[in-house]
């Protein structure tokens, strides 16, 4: 990975850090609305998420082996089953505050 990629990637991941400790503190009832909000844009964004995907695939589809582009690669089914693993997260209990192993 090249330092301007690897600054990229890092700068994602501690933006997401920041915001998980945000999320954390919302309530139950919010967290599950802001999940379900989640999923209902990844279905009303997926003629676009698939186009840009498409982009992506064959901008880099001679650099990566057989199975890292087969994890890039989407289609309305991973798209579905993303769906439906937001929607069942939010259908979990609320695990933040509870101990679950000491």
């Amino acid at each position: 990975m090249t330092e301007a990629i690897e600054k990229i990637v890092l700068n994602i991941g501690m933006s997401a850090n920041q915001a998980s400790h945000s999320v954390g503190s919302l309530n139950f009832l919010t967290k599950n609305e802001a999940l379900e909000s989640a999923a209902e844009n990844l279905l009303a964004s997926k003629d676009i998420i698939l186009k840009e995907n498409e982009k992506d695939v064959e901008k880099h589809k001679s650099k990566l082996t057989p199975a890292l582009l087969d994890r890039l690669i989407l289609d309305e089914k991973r798209i579905s089953g993303m769906c439906e693993g937001i929607i069942k997260i939010s259908q979990l209990e609320d695990p933040v505050g509870k101990v679950l192993d000491e």
